[in-house]
């Protein structure tokens, strides 16, 4: 019965118990896990320092210093093969054998360079 439902598992949905960058995208569609990946990236603020100090002089958003991150390349290279779909239980550990990529990183010189010329 297991197999058979390995075998039905549907290409375009994660595996179960996946967690990508600590978040955890069990069964979720692969453009929704790419779209809540991309949107929490960039959410992150990326400190800049000067020196040693300990605190940032500022802490602006990605997207602010001409910064775009993509994870649907990485989680469209998480696949759930037809020979490994033949094996008991794969469908519960296959996760654990799955190596995720990093994300692809754009950078916006344009963005960046009045960035640097308005706040530093």
């Amino acid at each position: 019965m297991l197999i058979f439902i390995q075998l039905l598992y549907p290409g375009d949905r994660l595996l179960l118990f996946t967690r990508l960058d600590n978040v955890a995208v069990s069964g979720w569609k692969k453009q929704d896990a790419a779209w809540e990946l991309n949107k929490q990236s960039m959410a992150q603020p990326i400190g800049i320092y000067f020196g040693a100090v300990p605190h940032a002089y500022q802490s602006p958003q990605p997207e602010a210093i001409g910064l775009s991150i993509d994870h649907s390349t990485r989680i469209n290279a998480l696949n759930y093969p037809w020979y490994m779909r033949l094996i008991p239980t794969s469908l519960l550990w296959e996760h654990f054998v799955q190596h995720p990529t990093e994300p692809v990183y754009a950078r916006n010189d344009t963005v960046l360079n009045d960035f640097i010329a308005k706040s530093l």
